[in-house]
């Protein structure tokens, strides 16, 4: 004669063996991984896709953990990584950008919100 488990006894010991990770050390681990020499600078598209799946691990990750990433590097503004800007810019992480445009083109592309997060934008000629 074994011991029979019910459903609801299976989904209580596993929620018991459960271990929750401080979100502190979350974001510390995600914003090490984020400031890897090479990935903000040099692979946007990466960091965004990384974001976004970050973004699906749980709403709590959503909300309080990816916005909270940091990118202290400055990151220079192309024709080629506005998109990827601002979905950054829309997830709620702040950015230090940076303009090279000597005929105004790139300027009037750039088109952010209002309430976007830029911590600062430098316009370098």
């Amino acid at each position: 004669m074994g011991i029979y488990y019910s459903k609801t006894d299976k989904v209580v010991e596993e929620e018991k063996n459960q271990i929750h990770i401080p979100q502190y050390l979350i974001l510390k681990t995600v914003n090490y991984v984020v400031n890897i020499d090479g990935l903000v600078g040099f692979r946007i598209d990466l960091l965004c896709r990384f974001v976004y799946r970050l973004s699906l691990v749980c709403k709590e990750w959503n909300n309080d953990i990816v916005p909270k990433i940091q990118i202290p590097s400055q990151i220079l503004v192309t024709k080629y990584n506005i998109t990827h800007l601002k979905f950054l810019l829309n997830m709620g992480i702040l950015l230090d950008l940076c303009i090279e445009d000597t005929d105004n083109t790139l300027i009037n592309q750039v088109e952010f919100e209002p309430n976007a997060n830029i911590t600062s934008m430098v316009l370098a000629t």
